[in-house]
């Protein structure tokens, strides 16, 4: 298939032959994007929001007017700085804007830019056209190509979101009386509403590195009452146990991650080695481990050959997590089928569901 038939663009390049911009967004990513964007020397002429409440005010001397200001001002570049990037690009069209781009991911760009370079895309081609084959079914191809082109185009060409609520795919979600591995279970959402949804009646092991988030894991587990379902493990995953370098300064804990210039050490272990010691057997592994997905899967090797758990891999964090996560998952288990789940109006939240035939 071929992914790059549009003109690609690369984030960096665009941004650098802009003296100017608009934001539509003026939230805290709209913050955040004024504040990249100064430093990269380019002028916010202005802010756009459809919430009435802040139209009139201004943020940092920039004043923020309502979405019809700018159909006189239709050739300026607008970047959408907003979590609600698909709502907006639509209500852009509807009104005859077509110059606008995705800027959501501005809270950390120096992480996230990264994603948006067509050539770089284009380079990869070999491997995303082998992924793209290996989803079940043609809601997760086309989805697949929807994200590629979204990344290629930076939201121009429009996005595309799933129906089903995340980790619950029709075919791969939580079954009662399930053994399930959580990875990164941040402060027990995910394990709250697994638990809940199941009514107690599963076993789910809780992997949180982070002190801070792992301190507020065991007390929201006490707190409402899910110590006789729901587990807090203080480790992170891997592909074995050892000791790692671990970035917790971020003001968003849910961004923490392994790295080579992390300011702390933590523990991490691998699935099959937990699994084995504690008698195990795993009907479910969901991950959302910030870029350590690839390693924690090659640390449950075993454990998919032997239990052949329904898998729920989030796979967004690294560039090519999402074509090179599909690949690895048939690579240990060619018996998998695959299926895509993308789960937000932006680039956050994708994952690949799995479940044995």
């Amino acid at each position: 298939m071929d992914f790059f038939s549009k003109t690609g663009i690369n984030i960096d390049s665009l941004l650098s032959s802009q003296k100017s911009v608009v934001l539509f967004g003026a939230g805290l990513a709209g913050r955040n994007a004024l504040s990249v964007l100064r430093d990269k020397g380019i002028n916010v002429l202005f802010f756009c929001d459809n919430d009435k409440g802040k139209q009139g005010t201004a943020i940092d001397g920039v004043k923020i007017f309502p979405p019809s200001y700018l159909l006189d001002k239709k050739k300026e570049t607008v970047l959408i700085s907003s979590d609600y990037c698909g709502e907006i690009a639509e209500q852009l069209r509807e009104m005859g804007i077509g110059n606008f781009y995705y800027f959501g991911f501005c809270f950390d760009y120096d992480r996230w830019h990264g994603h948006f370079d067509s050539k770089r895309l284009k380079a990869a081609s070999s491997r995303i056209n082998i992924a793209h084959s290996l989803f079940s079914d043609d809601i997760s191809r086309n989805l697949f190509a929807t994200l590629i082109e979204f990344r290629c185009t930076l939201g121009s060409s429009g996005g595309s979101w799933s129906p089903f609520e995340e980790y619950f795919h029709p075919l791969v979600k939580p079954i009662q009386g399930d053994t399930i591995i959580d990875g990164g279970a941040w402060t027990g959402d995910t394990a709250e509403v697994f638990s809940r949804t199941l009514n107690g009646n599963c076993h789910i092991y809780s992997f949180e590195p982070d002190e801070e988030s792992y301190h507020k894991l065991t007390e929201n587990v006490a707190s409402r009452y899910l110590s006789a379902s729901v587990y807090p493990v203080k480790s992170g995953l891997w592909s074995q146990a050892t000791t790692l370098k671990f970035e917790s300064s971020r003001d968003n804990s849910m961004q923490h991650q392994v790295s080579e210039d992390g300011d702390c050490q933590i523990e991490v272990t691998s699935i099959d080695k937990f699994s084995s010691e504690n008698g195990l057997k795993i009907d479910l592994i969901k991950m959302d481990i910030e870029g350590s997905e690839v390693e924690a899967l090659n640390g449950a090797r075993e454990t998919i050959y032997k239990f052949r758990p329904r898998l729920q891999i989030c796979s967004y964090h690294k560039f090519d997590d999402l074509w090179e996560i599909p690949i690895l998952i048939k690579k240990i288990l060619p018996d998998y089928r695959l299926y895509l789940g993308h789960h937000s109006q932006n680039i956050f939240e994708t994952i690949v569901y799995a479940k044995c035939q």
